[in-house]
């Protein structure tokens, strides 16, 4: 199972074939958020093989985010049955 989350609509590469005609402005997801949606993938996916992975204009631009990310999700499938 493979659960796609979109950390920011923030972007700094100005790409020219970009169809977000992104900027450096706009919103990003919380932490609350960002837990919340791990916790139902993991409960979604039980037994299956889980894939996260971040998207949005550009997240390492929310590298604190995208590092807790990765710390939760790993936690947390560690502490499932």
């Amino acid at each position: 199972m493979k659960v796609v989350l979109c950390l920011t609509e923030k972007c700094n590469c100005r790409c020219r074939y970009c169809f977000l005609d992104a900027e450096n402005v706009g919103i990003s997801m919380s932490t609350q958020v960002l837990h919340k949606a791990i916790d139902k993938a993991i409960e979604i996916a039980g037994n299956r093989h889980l894939i996260i992975t971040a998207f949005g204009g550009e997240p390492g631009i929310e590298g604190e985010l995208l590092k807790e990310m990765v710390t939760y999700a790993c936690k947390q499938v560690a502490a499932s049955p």
